[in-house]
């Protein structure tokens, strides 16, 4: 089971890079949040990293096929401890305007509502979420597929409880009940992508 999922856990020498590939996430993020809603943008971004996440998961085992039911449960811990951690800081004044003429959700609430998408919103839904597997697929040329994921659950985290202050929530204050939610949402998608095969079978 890797142990280089937070910062905390990484070698000092190696922390320049680890943020560098986090905060890489992270630009993408508030670019596409000059154009996108904020709301979606977060809900593509835990999409990708999801799946980023499973993808490195397969990647670290002899069978891509068998990933370990522990190992993701010591993802969704790493996730839930990210959201708390990420909640203790400020990272948006409260209450911050709405863009204009949306309708301001958080992404699991934007992730609910995926069955309703209509074609267009799907495909316009997974453009958001490739353009941060992209940035993972260019950063695997440097890093390894492991600290990638840590990076970008890292980013990801950081950039929903951004969202969420953004959107009333108040700063340093952790919510129990929110940062469930989000685990359990980000669970159901790391479980779904899981059974997918992500990376081809090592012979």
């Amino acid at each position: 089971m890797p142990t280089d999922v937070t910062p905390n856990e990484i070698p000092e020498a190696e922390l320049p890079a680890y943020f560098a590939t986090a905060n890489r996430f992270l630009s993408k993020a508030n670019d596409l949040a000059q154009t996108e809603s904020r709301d979606e943008v977060a809900a593509a971004f835990l999409y990708a990293c999801a799946r980023y996440n499973a993808f490195a998961m397969q990647a670290q085992g002899s069978d891509p096929s068998e990933a370990s039911s522990d190992f993701a449960e010591f993802l969704v811990s790493r996730f839930a401890e990210e959201v708390r951690d990420h909640m203790t800081e400020t990272l948006s004044s409260t209450g911050a305007a709405p863009q204009p003429g949306m309708d301001p959700k958080l992404a699991i609430e934007v992730l609910d509502e995926f069955d309703s998408f209509t074609e267009a919103e799907r495909k316009a839904f997974y453009d958001l979420g490739d353009a941060f597997v992209d940035i993972a697929n260019a950063e695997v040329q440097h890093h390894k597929a492991a600290r990638i994921s840590a990076a970008m659950m890292h980013a990801c985290t950081r950039f929903n409880v951004f969202v969420i202050q953004s959107f009333g929530h108040a700063p340093g204050m952790v919510d129990p009940a929110l940062v469930t939610a989000f685990a359990t949402s980000y669970r159901t998608l790391l479980e779904s992508h899981m059974k997918e095969m992500l990376i081809a079978p090592k012979v």
